[in-house]
């Protein structure tokens, strides 16, 4: 049950598309870095739905996970969502799906909650560059 423990996840697989051809697809994005096993082998992030559909297996998990597992695994690295002596943490994940195309930062988010970062993920916490603006002087 490993996948439960790591949650919102990607699972790297060999690339399928033949050399010279553009790679993509719905669950999957190419991986650029050299992954082992074989690193000078092609490789894809591929979305856990993707995954268990290649294998020819059942998906083991159930509803819940796997609508979880389809969704961004992006976090909002404010200090609010990190464990503190006294409580645990409370992580904020980017409410998109898995692979999704980058947001414009300088639009109005989604439903109009929260704020896109500045990598195109939608959070629907407060925006930590607002609350704890950094000055040089």
């Amino acid at each position: 049950m490993i996948c439960q423990q790591m949650g919102r996840h990607v699972h790297i697989d060999y690339c399928r598309t033949p050399v010279g051809q553009t790679c993509g697809g719905k669950g999957l994005q190419h991986c650029t870095a050299r992954v082992a096993p074989e690193p000078m082998r092609p490789k894809d992030f591929v979305s856990h739905k993707l995954y268990w559909r290649r294998t020819g297996f059942k998906d083991p998990y159930s509803n819940e996970d796997r609508d979880a597992f389809a969704k961004c695994d992006a976090i909002c690295m404010d200090r609010e969502h990190q464990t503190e002596a006294n409580s645990s943490a409370q992580p904020s994940y980017c409410t998109l799906p898995i692979f999704h195309a980058s947001l414009n930062p300088a639009r109005t988010p989604p439903g109009g909650v929260g704020y896109i970062s500045g990598d195109g993920h939608h959070f629907s916490c407060h925006n930590p560059a607002l609350l704890q603006q950094a000055f040089y002087v």
